[in-house]
């Protein structure tokens, strides 16, 4: 169960990085720091986002217990890959 908490942070985690970085593209923030850290965390979040959806479906189809939790793991990794999708396609 704890480690279901720790996935279910990460997975918020980058759902709220995503979102951040398009309010940047967006509001055109143009900050030296923002674009080291946009540069240096983007790769690894869009990683993290397919891995923990992933395991989410796996999970989900695997476990007999939790399957609600596992669900809404993959639905929010799935929610951040669209969201991806959307500003990729937007700008």
């Amino acid at each position: 169960m704890k480690r279901l908490k720790i996935i279910i942070t990460v997975s918020l985690l980058c759902l709220l990085y995503l979102i951040g970085l398009g309010a940047v593209s967006y509001f055109e923030l143009d900050f030296v720091i923002i674009g080291v850290f946009a540069e240096l965390l983007t790769i690894p979040v869009v990683l993290a986002v397919l891995v923990l959806f992933g395991f989410g479906l796996v999970k989900y189809f695997i476990s007999k217990d939790h399957r609600k939790q596992y669900l809404g793991v993959g639905f929010l990794n799935l929610l951040s890959i669209c969201w991806m999708v959307f500003m990729t396609y937007s700008i």
